[in-house]
């Protein structure tokens, strides 16, 4: 009897909604999207930084799918927290672990699709450096409008 009542109120806490973001779950998708894509652009940095990190000499498309992984990433996760219930959750940080594997696939697709050239260090560096700039002030207005 103990042991039926912890697996009902177990899953009863997996399947509501995480209770800590309840402000995100009373947000219309109207609204929700201005965050959706500030969240999107601020982290798709991660992509640029990578080339930075690497020298500026990752192929251009290369660059710019990582950055639009680590942006679909972070979205997933605001919707999970604002609109799924807690499993999701979890399956969403186990999920992250795979995320190399995904980068590493999404690199292999580019590159056997597009064939991209080599790019030069210092034109590797500004692009991703410029390309840095741009997405955290598009993030910026897109924060201010989602809180506005």
């Amino acid at each position: 009897m103990v042991l039926a009542m912890t697996i009902h109120s177990v899953a009863r806490w997996l399947m509501r909604p995480p209770q800590r973001w309840m402000h995100l779950q009373r947000v219309p998708m109207r609204h929700l999207w201005a965050l959706l894509v500030a969240v999107f652009l601020l982290f798709s940095v991660i992509g640029f930084h990578v080339d930075v990190l690497a020298g500026g000499t990752i192929p251009y498309a290369v660059v710019i799918a990582f950055a639009l992984v680590g942006g679909l990433n972070a979205m997933v996760w605001i919707l999970v927290l604002a609109r799924l219930p807690t499993f999701c959750l979890l399956a969403l940080i186990v999920v992250q672990f795979l995320l190399g594997p995904v980068n590493i696939w999404v690199e292999r697709g580019v590159v056997r699709v597009f064939h991209p050239a080599l790019v030069p260090a210092q034109a590797g560096l500004h692009f991703a450096g410029t390309a840095i700039l741009i997405v955290v002030i598009s993030s910026y207005i897109f924060f201010t409008r989602y809180m506005g």
